[in-house]
């Protein structure tokens, strides 16, 4: 039996909220039982089409591929990652969730006046920021949209990380998204200290926070106080193969 150690509403705010934190202009989402598809305005990284299913879905998946190539993210309750005909595994990611800010860990690890994490709203520091990292660090379509919040963290006037946060969805949860520290950073802390700052920024307004993590950020995750309640495994269509 599929059993997810997670509400269905926390579930589907996750998939929303995510969605939200990589929206390109005119991307469009259809939702069914099981099933969530997405079609980015322009390509987010190289991904153009995405869906989010949970094993229920997986049939009607196969039973009519809907395009190729695509990405699918499976999110079960189940360890391994199963095997997909014609899908090759592109990464595996743990779904996490922080229920009440009381169970926020602050860490003790950090601790400098110099770091400051300066939220994003001027598309001049945001093309400064992307370009000092090589990276789309801050999506400049966002900057003013409406529930997303993109920060980025300074050690003086260096920029050493950045993330984003979305709060779109009337159940007041959020999801982080994003979460980067330059790698001549890490091992020092950084990562927590970016996540609590941003989270005790949104809350105020928010009442849990979910997000996926790497296999390398799921200690950091522990420790602040998420728990894990799934995993998420994401796959490739071939493209020679539909």
């Amino acid at each position: 039996m599929f059993v997810l150690n997670i509400s269905q509403e926390a579930l589907h705010d996750f998939v929303w909220g995510l969605i939200a934190c990589r929206y390109t202009y005119g991307t469009t989402v259809k939702e069914e039982e099981n099933l969530i598809q997405v079609t980015y305005g322009y390509p987010v990284g190289d991904r153009r089409h995405e869906l989010f299913i949970t094993p229920f879905g997986l049939r009607k998946v196969f039973k009519k591929a809907p395009f190729s190539p695509h990405y699918l993210t499976l999110v079960t309750s189940r360890q391994e990652a199963p095997q997909l005909y014609s899908y090759y595994l592109s990464s595996s990611h743990y779904l996490m969730i922080l229920e009440d800010i009381a169970a926020l860990e602050l860490s003790t690890s950090y601790k400098s006046a110099d770091m400051k994490l300066s939220e994003i709203t001027d598309y001049t520091e945001a093309q400064e920021v992307n370009t000092y990292f090589q990276l789309n660090a801050v999506n400049l379509e966002q900057i003013e949209q409406e529930g997303i919040n993109q920060y980025v963290m300074y050690d003086h006037l260096t920029p050493v990380g950045f993330g984003r946060i979305s709060s779109t969805r009337k159940s007041k949860r959020a999801c982080l998204d994003n979460i980067y520290i330059d790698p001549d950073y890490r091992k020092q802390g950084l990562g927590s200290h970016l996540c609590e700052k941003i989270i005790l920024y949104s809350a105020p307004h928010t009442t849990s926070w979910i997000l996926a993590s790497s296999q390398m950020g799921f200690s950091i995750y522990l420790k602040l106080g998420f728990r894990n309640t799934a995993f998420l495994f994401t796959y490739k269509k071939r493209s020679n193969s539909i």
